[in-house]
């Protein structure tokens, strides 16, 4: 078992529970860390503390990269406008 925040390959892997292990890839990391002209170690620390929120309420859990991608994208904007 991978440590919480733990890389498998390309993958950041969040698992916090194996069954239901949230991942995005190290290029969709960067992609985003580029967009909003953050570190990486940032987007990937926002997008763990929205899988887990996520994680928390999710009856499927299918969707739940997806939705965490799109919680990031709207953090991140309201942290680029803060700063």
């Amino acid at each position: 078992m991978l440590a919480h925040g733990a890389f498998d390959g390309d993958r950041a892997v969040n698992s916090r529970s194996e069954s239901i292990a949230v991942a995005i890839s190290n290029q969709e990391l960067q992609s985003l860390a580029e967009e909003f002209e953050t570190p990486v170690e940032f987007v990937e620390q926002v997008y763990e503390a929205e899988a887990a929120r996520i994680r928390e309420n999710a009856r499927i859990n299918t969707f739940i990269a997806v939705l965490t991608v799109s919680r990031v994208r709207a953090t991140l904007r309201t942290h680029r406008l803060k700063h």
